[in-house]
């Protein structure tokens, strides 16, 4: 990986919550595969919302 696609790459990973979530995830978790699912997909676009202002409350239950 060149030294430009480095930065462009930790760009993404700056502004783009499901693929630092997938990146983490491979770094945390290494040798197990990342599924991702529509829950994972909604939590980090409403957290998008909620970091633009677009969304000013957000309320999240998660049961296991």
């Amino acid at each position: 990986m060149t030294r430009k696609d480095r930065v462009v790459a930790n760009a993404i990973l700056r502004t783009d919550l499901q693929a630092f979530v997938q990146r983490s995830f491979r770094t945390l978790n290494p040798g197990t595969a990342f599924l991702p699912n529509w829950h994972v997909e909604a939590l980090a676009h409403h957290l998008e919302l909620v970091r633009t202002g677009k969304i000013r409350r957000l309320l999240v239950n998660i049961m296991a």
